[in-house]
Formats: structure tokens, sequence, C-alpha cells
């Protein structure tokens, strides 16, 4: 491993970089890290990129701030938080083995706007709120646990709709610095 970090070393030199020593570690696959909100680690033979727990543990305490500073405000100035939030998220994790994560966090964001209205009709049955905020508001999908606004039509787009999007392989000779 520390023959591959003195090549790397070697090849960055003449353009002016190196190394961050405190930022630079040689850890093996198997045990993983962390690098701009992804975790790399090999799982069975097969490199496997996710996005990082704690890069999770952030949005979900974005979006849980976001709800509580949105309580007395209406359906419609939820979903215009909201929703930006959910599209770049999902936009950005989208390219990784994010399907499970992105279930995971639809499923959290369900309960945050489920307790939002809990608390919004606090004298209201859980029947009438399901019925008031929730619904088929996509229409072309037939997912009935939506969290919208009936007056505007508008809706709460989930992560898991997003579709996971592999990126293209760069062909052999397509960078400068590859020797031929």
């Amino acid at each position: 491993m520390h023959q591959v970090r003195a090549r790397l070393e070697d090849w960055l030199e003449p353009r002016g970089l190196r190394f961050n020593e405190e930022k630079t570690q040689v850890v093996h696959l198997d045990k993983g890290f962390d690098f701009l909100g992804f975790t790399v680690r090999r799982t069975g033979g097969k490199l496997i990129i996710k996005p990082s727990t704690a890069a999770c543990a952030r949005l979900r305490a974005r979006l849980r701030t976001e709800v509580k500073t949105l309580h007395g405000s209406n359906a419609e100035a939820v979903l215009r938080r909201l929703i930006p939030i959910v599209r770049g998220w999902a936009a950005y994790y989208r390219a990784v083995a994010s399907t499970t994560t992105f279930t995971s966090l639809d499923h959290y964001l369900w309960r945050l706007t489920f307790k939002w209205s809990r608390r919004r009709h606090r004298n209201k049955s859980r029947y009438w709120i399901v019925d008031r905020y929730f619904g088929q508001f996509h229409p072309s999908r037939r997912d009935r646990w939506v969290f919208g606004d009936r007056d505007s039509g508008a809706f709460l787009i989930k992560f898991a709709w997003t579709g996971i999007v592999r990126h293209q392989l760069v062909k052999g000779g397509a960078s400068r610095t590859t020797p031929r």
C-alpha cells in the first residue's frame, strides 16, 4: 500500500501538489473509508460505494430542524422548504448504491411530516389527518402515502423515486496523463 502512495507522490510533485499528512490515511478496502459524503468499502469481493452514515445523519438533522421551524405553517410552506432539499440530496447520491438509504430516508421523512400534521391538528384523528395530507398525489405512481397539499395539488417527492444512474466508463486513451 505504501508503494502506491510513493508512486502517487512522485506523480503529484511535478504538478505542484502533495498529500496532506493530517488527512491522508492508508486503509484496507475491507475496512473502508469515507470521502465527500460517500463510504467506499469492499464487501463480498465487490467495491460498494454508498452514502456515508455521517451524511445521512446530517441530512436527518437538517430535515428535523427544517420541519421544527415550520410548526404553525401550512402544508404549502412545508413543501416549498423540503422539496429542494430532497431533490438535491437524491441527485447527489443517485450514482451510487443508495436504494436502501433512500427507502430509509423516505420512511424518516414520512414520520416527520406525519408528526408535523398531528401537531398542526391536535384535536383531529389520525384518519382525518391521513385523508387530508396523505394520498395518491403523483399522477403515475400508485403510492397513497405521499405527503401533499390538496388545495394546490403539490406533493413531496420521495427519495426512492430517483433512479439510480451508473457512471459511464472512461475509455482507456481518454486521459492525457495515462501513458499510451
